[in-house]
């Protein structure tokens, strides 16, 4: 369970809003010391983003909450948007080298690589509400 803490800020029906601090890289880019996450998080700065998370009964604006995500869940997800991409793309350029050389594989795999981003954007809402991929609060 990977585990993130944040504060709720809105109460919406069932759901509650909860502010999380964004940090790029791991405590060794932080320091200095890792893969460059850690420069990027510089250059950017720390941002507050919220999320949708369902509420417990006893929850109220301004409490401080634990969130967690499943490892899997995380996994999954980063797999459909990084490895979705890259196959179309594959897949695409394989095609087109078969239908007909150079041209058409550069035009498919780009068709397919910008497709799949589409078909991201129109299935994000329905992947979001997905049980399995939503945040839940662990600890008040």
């Amino acid at each position: 369970m990977i585990r993130e803490r944040g504060c709720v800020v809105r109460i919406a029906g069932s759901f509650a809003w909860v502010s999380c601090e964004s940090r790029a890289g791991c405590e060794r880019c932080a320091q200095g010391k890792g893969c460059g996450g850690g420069l990027l998080s510089k250059l950017l700065g720390d941002r507050l983003f919220q999320l949708r998370v369902p509420a417990p009964d006893d929850i109220k604006v301004g409490d401080q909450v634990q969130l967690g995500i499943s490892e899997r869940a995380l996994l999954g997800a980063s797999c459909l948007v990084y490895l979705l991409p890259l196959f179309a793309l594959l897949m695409g350029a394989l095609l087109g080298d078969f239908l007909g050389g150079d041209v058409p594989a550069l035009l498919l795999g780009g068709s397919a690589f910008f497709s799949s981003f589409l078909a991201l954007h129109v299935f994000r809402d329905r992947i979001a509400r997905s049980s399995r991929f939503q945040p839940v609060i662990l600890r008040v």
